[in-house]
């Protein structure tokens, strides 16, 4: 993903990975990536901001 992106409901947006598990992280409703707060493959707390999308 990168800011500008469009994504629809549903699209993978990134995968967060715990305990040798992975969660995909899905698009709630169309829009834009507008920015991103987290780089690959960084660590992260549960309900840390991964990226921003707007409609």
């Amino acid at each position: 993903m990168s800011a500008g992106d469009s994504v629809d409901t549903g699209d993978p947006l990134a995968t967060v990975e715990a305990v040798k598990l992975e969660a995909p992280v899905l698009a709630p409703g169309p829009g834009t990536v507008t920015s991103l707060a987290v780089e690959d493959f960084s660590d992260v707390l549960g309900g840390d901001l991964l990226l921003e999308v707007s409609e």
